[in-house]
C-alpha cells in the first residue's frame, strides 16, 4: 500500500469503508478525494486492519501517506 486510495481498497471501497467507520459515505469519498484520513479514525483503521486478518494498515502506514514529501536541496 502506497496511498489513501489503496487504504480504502482494502477496505473494499468507500462505501464498505463508510459503513466499517460508522461515517456517511459523503464523509468517506472526501477523506479519499483529499487523501487524508481524520488522525481521530487511525486507531479504528488500524484495529479493523488486525481484526480481519490483513492487519496491512499501521500507525506508521498511516503517517507515511500522510506526511509531507521532503525536498532535499540539491
Amino acid at each position: 500500500m502506497q496511498n489513501i486510495s489503496d487504504i480504502f481498497d482494502s477496505f473494499g471501497g468507500t462505501k464498505k469503508l463508510a459503513g466499517i467507520m460508522g461515517v456517511a459515505i459523503q464523509t468517506a469519498g472526501a477523506w479519499k478525494a483529499r487523501g487524508s484520513i481524520p488522525v481521530d479514525y487511525w486507531p479504528s483503521f488500524i484495529r479493523h486492519s488486525a481484526e480481519n486478518g490483513t492487519g496491512e494498515v499501521t500507525a506508521e502506514l498511516l503517517l507515511r501517506c500522510h506526511a509531507e514529501p521532503v525536498t532535499v536541496p540539491a
